[in-house]
């Protein structure tokens, strides 16, 4: 059973891949051995751009297809397979040139294999990402806003307002370890805020004590 599973319309992709000659291939093998290629940004694409002389749009398809063949290889999947897979989805959609493409391909055999090879600096970076994201959502924003709500009163068949309450809405936006976004509103009373902002600096205290008994063996951002 094939390990990977690519839509026709990625030929496009893999091809934008294979045309890459050999300095092109160094850069991006160096450039997906950063920790930043493990969720590619807008800068990693620039930078990929930049460095393999391409446009945008080209660097894109790129880093698409070497995002997917490295998620494949880091989730276990033998190298030989992947590449054994992607040759395979080569020949059955390459266009009226197919010998020439299968010929690419074959003769970057060795750079396709140094691509997915584990690189030292994006593996730790996936082991710290793992420990760090792997258990639940992350928070990536808050946002808060505050408003005054009227309490009524009926009184001869018209309702009056006595009075107004404050009431505090927090918006949580999270992510998990696949890149899924989840957004949580919560409300708060003013008591609960106060209490939220004690939890914060005892945490705060907790996290200084760590960094000034482990310190110099924290991997992860402080």
């Amino acid at each position: 059973m094939p390990r990977l599973i690519l839509p026709s319309n990625a030929f496009d992709d893999v091809s934008a891949l294979l045309r890459l000659d050999e300095e092109q291939f160094r850069a991006l093998i160096e450039l997906f051995g950063k920790p930043a290629s493990i969720v590619p940004n807008a800068d990693f694409m620039q930078e990929v751009a930049t460095r393999l002389h391409l446009d945008t749009s080209t660097a894109e398809s790129i880093v698409l297809v070497c995002q997917f063949l490295l998620t494949v290889a880091e989730d276990g999947d033998p190298r030989a397979e992947i590449l054994k897979d992607l040759r395979e989805f080569v020949v059955r959609n390459a266009p009226s040139d197919k010998d020439g493409m299968v010929s690419a391909f074959d003769g970057k055999r060795g750079q396709l294999e140094s691509l997915l090879a584990p690189k030292p600096e994006r593996s730790k970076a996936l082991k710290i990402r793992y420990l760090t994201h792997g258990l639940y959502p992350t928070v990536d924003s808050f946002r808060t806003v505050c408003e005054l709500r009227p309490v009524f009163e009926s009184a001869r068949d018209q309702e009056t307002i006595i009075g107004l309450v404050p009431v505090i809405v927090m918006e949580i936006q999270s992510s998990d370890i696949e890149g899924e976004d989840q957004k949580l509103l919560l409300h708060f009373t003013p008591d609960m805020l106060r209490s939220l902002k004690d939890t914060i600096v005892r945490t705060e205290e907790k996290l200084a004590a760590i960094q000034a008994r482990f310190g110099k063996d924290l991997l992860a951002k402080k």
